[in-house]
C-alpha cells in the first residue's frame, strides 16, 4: 500500500510460495520507510513465538502515532511560536523602520526646505543683483551717452568754429586779393583813360587847326578821315594793317564814364528824395503843431522822457541776470511716456546739459523769481535736434491769464536770444512753441533761461512801448509797496 508494489515475486506460483514461507523480502525498498520495514520484519519472521500480533502492532502503531502526535504538537506550537516571534519582530522592525524612515524623511524634508531656501534665496539674491546690475548699466550708459554726446556737440561746436574761422580768413584773403586787383585795373585804366582823353583833347585840338585852314569850312572827300577821331581811328587801322585801335577802349571808357553818370544820377535822386522826406516831416511837424495848439509844448520834453525811459529799459536789459525759474503747475505724462520715454520730463528745459524735451507743439509755463514781480528783458532759448520755427511769448502777473507780448522767428542757431519789447513787469511767463523748424509738430528744447531783474520799483509805462511808433505816453511814478 505504501510502496505501491508487492513484497513477492508474482510472476510464478512456487517462487511466489517459496518467498512467502522463507520470508525472503527485498528490504531496500522499505529503507525510506523504517517504522513499516520493522512492522513488515515482525510480521513476517517464521517463528511463530517470534512474530507480532496485532495488538503489538497496534501498541507500536500507538506509540509511534503518540510520538508523532507529541512532534506534530510541538512543532505546530513552535511554528505559530515562531510566527508569533517574527510577526512581533516583523511589527518591531516595521516600527524602527518606519521611524527611521520618518526621522529620515523629517530630515530630507528640512534639508529639502533648506535647500529650497536657499535656492529661493539664491535666485531673489541673482535676480535683485541683475536688477541692480541692469539699473546701474543703463545709467551708466545713459551717462555715457550724455557725455559722448557733449564731447561730440563740443567737438562739432569747435569744428564749426574752426571752419567758420577757416572760412572768414579764406573770404577776407579773397575780398583783400579781389580788392588790390581791381584797385591796380582801376589805377591802369585812370592812367590810360587820362592817356586817351590827352590824345582826344590834342587831337581836337590839331583837327581844329587843320579845319581852320580851309577858307569854305568844308573838308574835301579824301580827308574826311580827319573829320573825327574815330574815324581817324578806323582809317589807320584799315590803311596800315594795324589790327589793334583806341576805340573799343575809348567805347569801354564811355561806358564806365555813362555808368557813373548814372550814380551821380541815382545820388541825386536819392538826395531829393531824403530832401521831400525832410519837407513831409516839416509838414508833419506843422500839422502835428496845429493839432496839439498849447500842447505842442508838452510834446518835446514828453518825447525826451520817452527816450529817457528807453534808455533806462536799455540799461537794464544790459544788467539783465538770470531769474530763478520754475514751472508754473507739474506736467502729467501719460503711462506710454512714462514706459517708453521715462527720461523725456518737461523739467530738461530747466537744466543745462544735453538733456532735452520733446513733444507736440510745447507750452511752457514758468513762475519767476518763486512769484515776485520782476522785470523781464530777454529770453535765451537753445532748441534740440528739431527747434522750434516760432515761438510766442505771453506774460501775466495773474495765474492763467496771460497777455500777448510778441511772436520770435527762431532759426537753427544752438542758442537764440530774444529781447522783449517794451518793459515787461510779470510774476508768470509762457513761452508757446509754434512747430519746428523742419516743417513738422515735434519740438525739441534743450534748455530755456529767462533773464531780468527781480524786485525793483520801475517807472511803469501805462501804455507798453513797442516797435511801432509811439504816439503818446503817460508816465507816473510807481512805488514799491513795504508790507
Amino acid at each position: 500500500v505504501i510502496t505501491g508494489e508487492h513484497p513477492f515475486s508474482v510472476a510464478e506460483e512456487e517462487k511466489f510460495r517459496e518467498e512467502v514461507l522463507s520470508a525472503s523480502v527485498d528490504w531496500a525498498r522499505l529503507d525510506p520507510f523504517p517504522r513499516l520495514k520493522t512492522i513488515v520484519e515482525n510480521l513476517l519472521k517464521v517463528l511463530p513465538e517470534r512474530r507480532w500480533t496485532a495488538q503489538q502492532v497496534l501498541t507500536y502503531c500507538q506509540h509511534d502515532f503518540a510520538v508523532d502526535v507529541q512532534r506534530t504538537w510541538r512543532g505546530f506550537h513552535q511554528r505559530r511560536e515562531f510566527a508569533r516571534q517574527c510577526r512581533a519582530l516583523i511589527k518591531v522592525q516595521s516600527s524602527i523602520k518606519g521611524w527611521l524612515t520618518r526621522i529620515h524623511y523629517l530630515r530630507d524634508r528640512i534639508i529639502c526646505r533648506e535647500n529650497a531656501a536657499k535656492m529661493v534665496q539664491k535666485q531673489f539674491r541673482a535676480f535683485s543683483k541683475r536688477r541692480q546690475f541692469l539699473r546701474a548699466r543703463r545709467a551708466l550708459m545713459v551717462c555715457q551717452a550724455n557725455v559722448l554726446c557733449r564731447q561730440m556737440r563740443r567737438a562739432f561746436i569747435k569744428m564749426k568754429l574752426d571752419v567758420t574761422m577757416a572760412q572768414a580768413y579764406i573770404r577776407r584773403y579773397l575780398a583783400v586779393t579781389w580788392f588790390r586787383r581791381i584797385r591796380s585795373k582801376r589805377t591802369e585804366l585812370e592812367s590810360h583813360m587820362e592817356n586817351i582823353s590827352e590824345m582826344i583833347s590834342k587831337y581836337n585840338m590839331d583837327a581844329q587847326v587843320f579845319k581852320a585852314q580851309f577858307t569854305t569850312k568844308n573838308i574835301a572827300g579824301p580827308l574826311k578821315y580827319l573829320e573825327s577821331f574815330e574815324d581817324y581811328e578806323l582809317t589807320k587801322a584799315k590803311t596800315f594793317g594795324n589790327d589793334k585801335t583806341a576805340i573799343p577802349r575809348v567805347t569801354q571808357i564811355q561806358g564806365d564814364i555813362l555808368k557813373l553818370q548814372e550814380e551821380k544820377n541815382h545820388l541825386m535822386r536819392k538826395l531829393e528824395d531824403q530832401q521831400r522826406k525832410g519837407l513831409a516831416v516839416d509838414k508833419d511837424e506843422e500839422e502835428l503843431r496845429r493839432a496839439l495848439g498849447e500842447k505842442y509844448s508838452d510834446y518835446r520834453p514828453m518825447m525826451e522822457d520817452v527816450k529817457k525811459n528807453l534808455k533806462r529799459i536799455a540799461e537794464l536789459t544790459k544788467k539783465a541776470i538770470a531769474l530763478d525759474i520754475k514751472m508754473q503747475h507739474p506736467y502729467i505724462y501719460s503711462k506710454w511716456d512714462q514706459i517708453h520715454e521715462p527720461y523725456n520730463v518737461v523739467e530738461n528745459v530747466l537744466k543745462n546739459d544735453e538733456s532735452v524735451y520733446r513733444t507736440l507743439n510745447p507750452s511752457l509755463d514758468f513762475t519767476l523769481n518763486y512769484g515776485g514781480n520782476v522785470f523781464v528783458a530777454e529770453i535765451v532759448l537753445c532748441p534740440g535736434d528739431v527747434g522750434p520755427a516760432s515761438i510766442e511769448v505771453f506774460v501775466s502777473n495773474v495765474m492763467d491769464k496771460w497777455n500777448f507780448v510778441k511772436d520770435f522767428k527762431c532759426s537753427r542757431e544752438p542758442e537764440q536770444v530774444f529781447v522783449l519789447p517794451g518793459e515787461q513787469i510779470a510774476k508768470y511767463l509762457r513761452i508757446k512753441c509754434v512747430n519746428n523748424v523742419r516743417g513738422g509738430n515735434i519740438v525739441s528744447v534743450r534748455f530755456i533761461q529767462i533773464k531780468g531783474i527781480p524786485k525793483l520799483s520801475l517807472i511803469h509805462i501805462s501804455e507798453p512801448t513797442r516797435q511801432a511808433e509811439i504816439s503818446y505816453a503817460v508816465f507816473c511814478l510807481k512805488k514799491k509797496k513795504k508790507k
